[in-house]
């Protein structure tokens, strides 16, 4: 007999992980909660948001159990509109409601007597920008904020990604299918997130593609994936756009650690993420550049996401060890 086959049964002793739920605005908001069962226990719950059109089983998965093994509690969910949250219409992609969606978060875990109340907001991609905003309307609730290669909005990027008329021409669009459904919420326009014929989906670039159409896969022994589907909202397109995420950065106050790539291939380019570093008020920030890395490796890159995680638990550890000592 094969007694190797009984470690496939035994419980994870380094975590244990919960399917929970949370209500906002009516709707339940579905998420898996990572305790850490570690003896080094870091005395806080990070809460996770990731890129646009996320879903809890792509970069937040990654990072919650590597957090979780090295001692913090660590909670992921699906946005409202997304996955296997409630909320319509589906696939709304929403800065505003995704702020809300982290500061119900933020209340759930406070009401649990298990978890420690001290709160680490962590934003992936373009989920730093609701995090940001998140994080100023917590201020004193949480301990600090972690910006992972960000997509920042604010209108450099978004020149560089949509420039001239084609901006112009998607922000029209948003505001179009908009009016079309505040006059009938059952007319929802939908758009692409990627795609190699529909230079209109929202991320056109060949790489953006590759990456995410796997994720679109449903056949049913790919269901541990989550329910990623390839379409947003039409609507969603110009609110995104329309973001001012340096007007928020510049009032930021908590403890923050910015990682961002080097390289050309990073969301917002290497030269961008420095300079709104330099704009944030916090009297503790730390700003960390990885060299030359993809976009993407930040998101399932086990060697870059293992750097990342050991960076943000330097930076938070050695804060708490400061807060102590004053």
């Amino acid at each position: 007999k094969n007694k190797d086959t009984a470690l496939l049964i035994l419980p994870n002793t380094m975590y244990s992980t919960n399917n929970v739920s949370f209500e906002r605005n009516g709707n339940n908001i579905v998420g898996k909660l990572f305790k850490t069962n570690v003896e080094n226990k870091k005395g806080k719950t990070l809460i996770f948001l990731g890129p646009v059109g996320f879903v809890k089983e792509q970069a937040p998965l990654s990072y919650a159990t590597r957090f979780a093994v090295i001692g913090y509690n660590t909670l992921i969910f699906d946005a409202s509109f997304h996955g296997s949250s409630e909320g319509t219409p589906r696939r709304y992609e929403s800065g505003k409601e995704k702020k809300l969606d982290v500061i119900a978060a933020i209340e759930f875990i406070e009401q649990r007597e298990d978890l420690n109340e001290d709160i680490v907001l962590v934003g992936i991609c373009q989920g730093v920008n609701w995090i940001i905003d998140a994080a100023l309307e917590s201020n004193d609730k949480i301990s600090g904020v972690a910006l992972i290669s960000g997509h920042y909005l604010c209108e450099e990027v978004i020149n560089k990604y949509y420039p001239g008329d084609d901006l112009n021409a998607r922000i029209e669009r948003g505001d179009n299918a908009r009016q079309r459904f505040e006059n009938d919420p059952n007319d929802v326009v939908y758009m692409n997130i990627v795609s190699l014929e529909d230079k209109t989906c929202l991320l056109p670039a060949r790489p953006v593609f590759d990456w995410y159409n796997v994720w679109e896969n449903k056949a049913p022994y790919l269901n541990y994936k989550g329910n990623w589907e390839n379409r947003l909202t039409q609507m969603s397109e110009s609110e995104l756009l329309r973001h001012t995420v340096d007007k928020s950065l510049c009032h930021l106050t908590s403890p923050v650690i910015m990682i961002h790539s080097t390289g050309k291939f990073g969301a917002s380019g290497p030269e961008i993420p420095p300079k709104l570093f330099d704009t944030i008020p916090s009297n503790n920030k730390k700003y960390v550049p990885v060299p030359d890395c993809f976009q993407f490796q930040f998101y399932d890159d086990s060697l870059v996401i293992d750097n990342v995680v050991s960076h943000v638990d330097r930076f938070f550890s050695s804060s708490s060890q400061d807060n102590n000592e004053n």
